[in-house]
């Protein structure tokens, strides 16, 4: 009997030792996790992985929006697998995550291991509350695109909206494009992102602005020969002004006319009759630019050199072999040149150059001919002008009869 006692009391012993051996995945045997990581955001969703721990059958994970306190209370992967996904968070904002392994296969007694270290984890901003990108300044080789503060957004990454090549990082809200072709269309995306001190960048959607224009480049500056006087009606005192592109790339043009001495007298363009009642024995200057447009906005190029006319008064009366001439001084004449011709259109032979203080002539010879009275010739009296010390062309000189 006492034997069997004392079978029974080591049997008891055994079992009470058995009862309080420790779980093989005891909290001590659990090793906090590692790698924890941010690997996916949305505006509300932020996604998470990690390594995993050995003896873990579970992983415990909880947030906070300071890291320190505040923990939201511990959620678990049923999943096993170490990633997870928190939910319902604010866009463009950031909170702070850790995660822990734990053992539950004693239901009874679930065994955890130490928590992670916190991380620092961000969301995405909402790109809908930066509203619609715009244009704000262009030119012919730029393009500059604003936006309103997204919440939330610490950068914006910009991409080329034909390409989605991500050509710039900007923190400001707006973007300056240089280098473009002048009257070409682009695209071109905009992305808030918000980037956590470990180096993730969460962004979910963009915003595009399409098919804006940068400016034509300046209409080239005319030359002399690309614009002048169209019309001449010399008994009316009428004038009409021209002007072509060489390009043909221009939309149109404008004229101004002065006279010598500064006044502007007259304006017009390929929009306006371009008719110019000209004032007898008054010297003018005129110009000319060129202009394409950008939407409502004209975009000129430089004006031309200078042009001039004048419509002179000249008199004549013919007296047998004779042909007498007077005429009015006109400002800047430096001379007037005197020619004569038995055509109206061409063969005219210089008679005499004089000085510009010069009212008349007698002409007696046509070339080596003396003036026959029963021939019919033509006159022209050009006045040959220079503003300031440079001698310039008269596009108008006077053509008269003497039969």
């Amino acid at each position: 009997m006492k034997n069997f006692v004392k079978v029974m009391a080591a049997f008891a012993f055994l079992f009470v030792a058995a009862a309080v051996v420790p779980n093989t995945a005891s909290a001590a045997d659990l090793a906090a996790p590692t790698g924890v990581r941010q690997v996916g955001a949305t505006n509300d969703i932020v996604s998470l992985a990690w390594e995993a721990v050995p003896g873990a059958d579970r992983y415990y994970w909880s947030w906070s929006k300071d890291g320190v306190s505040g923990w939201s209370n511990g959620q678990y992967d049923w999943n096993v697998s170490p990633e997870d996904s928190v939910y319902n968070l604010s866009s463009g904002s950031t909170y702070y995550f850790r995660v822990r392994a734990a053992d539950t296969s004693n239901w009874a007694n679930y065994e955890y291991g130490d928590w992670s270290q916190p991380i620092q984890i961000v969301t995405a901003p909402d790109a809908a509350q930066m509203g619609s990108l715009t244009l704000a300044a262009a030119t012919d080789s730029s393009l500059t695109i604003t936006w309103t503060s997204c919440p939330g957004a610490t950068s914006y990454q910009i991409y080329d909206g034909a390409t989605d090549t991500l050509i710039d990082t900007v923190t400001d809200c707006s973007y300056v494009k240089g280098g473009l072709a002048p009257n070409n269309a682009y695209s071109f995306k905009v992305l808030p992102v918000r980037t956590s001190e470990t180096g993730y960048v969460a962004a979910d959607r963009v915003q595009t602005i399409s098919r804006i224009y940068t400016k034509p480049s300046k209409p080239v500056t005319p030359s002399t020969a690309n614009f002048g006087l169209s019309s001449i009606y010399y008994n009316i005192n009428v004038a009409y002004f021209s002007a072509k592109d060489p390009t043909g790339e221009a939309k149109g043009y404008e004229l101004e006319v002065y006279t010598t001495k500064g006044k502007k007298v007259f304006t017009g363009g390929n929009n306006s009759l371009n008719r110019f009642t000209v004032k007898r024995n008054t010297t003018y200057k005129y110009r000319c630019r060129f202009f394409t447009t950008y939407g409502a906005e004209k975009i000129y190029g430089d004006w031309s050199a200078n042009r001039y006319f004048v419509y002179q008064t000249v008199s004549g009366k013919r007296s047998g072999s004779r042909i007498k001439l007077s005429w009015n001084k006109v400002p800047i004449a430096k001379s007037y040149t005197v020619y004569i011709s038995t055509k109206e259109k061409s063969g005219y032979k210089k008679v005499k150059t004089l000085s510009k203080k010069s009212t008349s002539l007698t002409i007696r010879k046509c070339g080596k001919k003396k003036i026959n009275k029963k021939k019919i010739y033509y006159v022209k009296v050009v006045a040959n002008l220079k503003d300031g010390a440079k001698s310039v062309k008269n596009d108008t000189f006077y053509v008269g009869k003497a039969s």
